[in-house]
């Protein structure tokens, strides 16, 4: 099979599931279609785009569905229903607070209120998770917060830059972490995106943690890549008459639409950032 017959069998299959939501009624629970990896098979770099992350009205949850039946949301480019069932927001999140609390600090140190929260887990037998690690020794819990203070050194020194494809050597970098396993590492990607049915930009799957620095550090633009679209969005964008032109005009407009100098001022967090990050021993 060559490689043009697997770009058609993906075609065909994503513009399928497209057609199939766009007759799901408007009043069903929210569900999904179409693979994600078919998307990326297709439109490959087309689906990364910069953004501004004080566009991110909310975050997708990473599972949803009844007992016994639950989806994992990135496994799907296209859904469906009211979405706003299947969302929260991520600033009110316990790893946005672990961020800002480093970040407003200027580094990690175990007087952080998060570090002592997490001892508290720790003795109690009810360890923090992260990156579906238990932090339950201190040398753990210390790792995480050094982690999250070099990620926010790094943003203020370099903004958020795209994931590189993984190699041998970053395997043996990660092969000694407690806290970050070699297998989280292998599936990370750039930010996750997704577009709502009023075109509002949401977060979806991998880069919470960067997506916390980026906003608690006042950084206007970073690289995201598309993982959802919500099928209303799609119809308005002419899904109806050809699925996949559809996919591509939506692709064109958050190119435009969630640029930095699109909607300045958007969310307070850059206010909030008076003095530049600056990393200081614990």
């Amino acid at each position: 099979m060559t490689r043009g017959d697997d770009d058609a069998e993906c075609a065909g299959r994503l513009a399928s599931a497209i057609r199939m939501a766009l007759d799901v009624p408007a009043t069903a629970p929210p569900g999904f279609s179409g693979a994600f990896e078919d998307a990326a098979e297709l439109f490959g770099d087309a689906l990364h785009f910069e953004a501004d992350p004080r566009l991110f009205a909310s975050n997708l949850l990473f599972e949803c569905g009844p007992p016994g039946a639950r989806k994992r949301v990135c496994q799907f480019f296209t859904g469906w229903g009211d979405w706003e069932q299947i969302s929260f927001d991520f600033r009110n999140e316990a790893i946005f607070r672990e961020v800002g609390e480093v970040a407003a600090q200027g580094g990690w140190s175990r007087q952080l209120p998060s570090h002592r929260k997490f001892r508290v887990r720790m003795r109690d037998g009810r360890p923090v998770r992260r990156n579906n690690v238990a932090l339950d020794t201190v040398a753990k819990i210390d790792a995480y917060f050094e982690n999250t203070a070099s990620l926010l050194a790094s943003i203020a020194a370099k903004g958020v830059v795209r994931r590189p494809a993984f190699t041998i050597e970053m395997a043996a970098a990660f092969a000694a972490s407690e806290i970050r396993p070699v297998a989280a590492e292998i599936v990370e990607r750039d930010v996750g995106a997704g577009i709502g049915p009023r075109g509002e930009l949401l977060r979806v799957c991998p880069g919470l943690h960067r997506t916390a620095a980026a906003l608690h550090l006042g950084v206007a633009s970073m690289p995201v890549e598309l993982r959802m679209i919500h099928i209303a969005f799609l119809r308005q964008h002419g899904a109806a008459e050809d699925p996949l032109a559809a996919v591509r005009r939506v692709l064109a407009h958050a190119r435009r639409a969630y640029a930095a100098a699109s909607r300045p001022g958007a969310d307070p967090f850059l206010q909030q950032q008076s003095r530049p990050y600056q990393e200081t021993p614990p």
